[in-house]
């Protein structure tokens, strides 16, 4: 998926995003399926403590988004994972996102701060009929 743009390296680098399955139970599989405007990632099934990744150039026009929707157990959410304004400064060549059982946090690319969060949302309740 990478754009074959002949944009100097240093102004549109690549960017890489990845994302870690770090949920507790081991039998937990994250399924996750990104997408942006233009591309369809296809859904992926992440083992515990595997990473799903993939690449891609911001455009010159900063419009770059791509978001994933998360399933694990009975939890199911969307969220966006790269959207080019916000995360260029924060990571511009690698941004890395760890899935727990709190949600999924998103770490800088110098210094590896957590910096963002998304809660999972609450599952429904196993009575509801």
């Amino acid at each position: 998926m990478l754009n074959s743009s002949t944009t100097c390296q240093g102004v549109n680098p690549t960017v890489r995003v990845t994302i870690l399955n770090n949920l507790s139970n081991i039998q937990n599989l994250l399924i996750v399926h990104c997408k942006s405007k233009d591309d369809d990632l296809r859904t992926q099934i992440v083992a515990s403590n595997k990473t799903y990744e993939w690449e891609f150039r911001v455009n010159i026009f900063k419009s770059a988004l791509f978001y994933c929707a998360f399933n694990w157990g009975n939890v199911a959410a969307t969220f966006d994972m790269f959207i080019a304004k916000r995360d260029e400064p924060r990571c511009r060549t690698l941004c890395v996102w760890v899935a727990r059982d709190q949600g999924v946090f998103g770490y800088t690319e110098i210094g590896h701060v957590n910096d963002l969060t998304f809660p999972w949302p609450t599952p429904p309740s196993s009575h509801a009929k």
